[in-house]
């Protein structure tokens, strides 16, 4: 029989109580061990609640330290960069200046050659210095006297321009 039967056959408080206390009893039993379950489930989402508190103040440091590290290396990359495009510049403007520089000895040299190979030599000098004192002494000769040395030259008369006639009214 059920425990409702029981209480519904029941006489007096005295019967009812007997039949509810066991209940009562198991209960109070259930409701103890519920609010201890309740408690130990507290302390243990109050733990781990503290636990991954810890973890993530540990994540965010090391996130922190490793933003920092990156930063440090963007840093020195940029530095790394900043020298190697100066050295490249040095080394351009250096190349350009060594093959300016070049370029000016060789020009250098191909005048020098030029001009040692041009320069008259010591004989033609003297007589070019010998004919210009032959030109000037003909300058100063008297035109009778010119004529004849042309004639002994074997130079043809000049030709003369003919003169303007001037016009008078």
């Amino acid at each position: 029989m059920s425990v409702i039967d029981r209480l519904k056959q029941a006489r007096n408080a005295d019967q009812i109580a007997a039949e509810i206390e066991p209940m009562c009893q198991a209960i109070a039993a259930l409701s103890d061990e519920a609010r201890l379950s309740v408690e130990d489930l507290r302390s243990q989402t109050a733990a781990a609640k503290n636990e991954t508190e810890a973890v993530r103040l540990k994540l965010e440091e090391t996130i922190k330290s490793a933003d920092r590290a990156a930063q440090r290396t963007k840093e020195l990359f940029v530095d790394l960069i900043k020298a190697e495009h100066e050295a490249a510049w040095d080394f351009n403007l250096k190349m350009w200046m060594l093959a300016a520089l070049a370029s000016l000895a060789g020009g250098a040299a191909a005048a020098l050659a030029l001009w040692i190979w041009l320069s008259p030599s010591q004989g033609v000098k003297d007589a070019a210095s010998s004919w210009s004192g032959v030109v000037s002494t003909y300058n100063n000769l008297p035109q009778d006297e010119k004529r004849h040395f042309r004639q002994l030259m074997g130079w043809a008369e000049p030709k003369t321009a003919p003169r303007k006639q001037s016009s008078t009214n």
